[in-house]
């Protein structure tokens, strides 16, 4: 940790040379932070300064590529979203129910495989690697059976 501190200065000056904004900058800056303090003991490495920057070439990687994923209208951004209000009306109420029924009727048409795909991944919070192994089949291929899965649910609810 020690020598992420010493780097900070060098590694926001680099996240920020490849990042449009200060704030985007920042929130890498944080991320690495975080994954720094998660990370086992960084005095066995033996390069801490090209390793600090791996990680934050990946970072960046990342961020570019969430940036431009197909479905970026999609997204919501948090500070756009409302809080969960207790005082909702009867018709709010039983939207609510009905959209939760035929989810749960949606999960029911889907095809086994994806719906044990879906389930693992997204219910158990399980990694697309966890729910390969399980599975016995490829990475892609499960994200092919998330992503399915996910529009014909959304097309079954809200569709």
């Amino acid at each position: 940790m020690r020598s992420y501190i010493s780097l900070r200065p060098a590694l926001k000056k680099f996240l920020r040379s490849r990042l449009p904004t200060d704030q985007d900058a920042e929130d890498c800056l944080n991320d690495l932070a975080t994954r720094v303090l998660t990370s086992s003991n960084d005095e066995e490495r033996g390069n801490l300064q090209g390793y600090l920057f791996a990680m934050a070439s990946n970072l960046v990687a990342d961020w570019f590529r969430a940036s431009h994923t197909r479905q970026i209208g999609m997204h919501v951004p948090i500070y756009d979203l409302s809080l969960a209000n207790d005082d909702l009306s009867l018709e709010d109420t039983l939207d609510g129910k009905q959209s939760y029924r035929r989810f749960e009727e949606g999960l029911g048409k889907l095809k086994q495989d994806e719906r044990h795909a879906f389930e693992l991944h997204r219910v158990q919070s399980k990694t697309l690697s966890q729910v390969a192994d399980e599975l016995d089949v490829s990475i892609a291929r499960v994200r092919k059976l998330i992503k399915r899965s996910h529009s014909k649910l959304i097309n079954y609810v809200w569709g």
